[in-house]
């Protein structure tokens, strides 16, 4: 029970690290074509 809730947390935290990449990538390439 332990390691499927350790498991589901690892996912989430995975899944967050690539929306917060996602973000970066969309406002860099925002303020790319801003300031270009």
């Amino acid at each position: 029970m332990a390691s499927g809730i350790f498991h589901l947390r690892r996912e989430q935290k995975e899944l967050g690290l690539k929306t917060l990449a996602g973000n970066f990538k969309f406002r860099a390439s925002a303020i790319w074509v801003w300031f270009g």
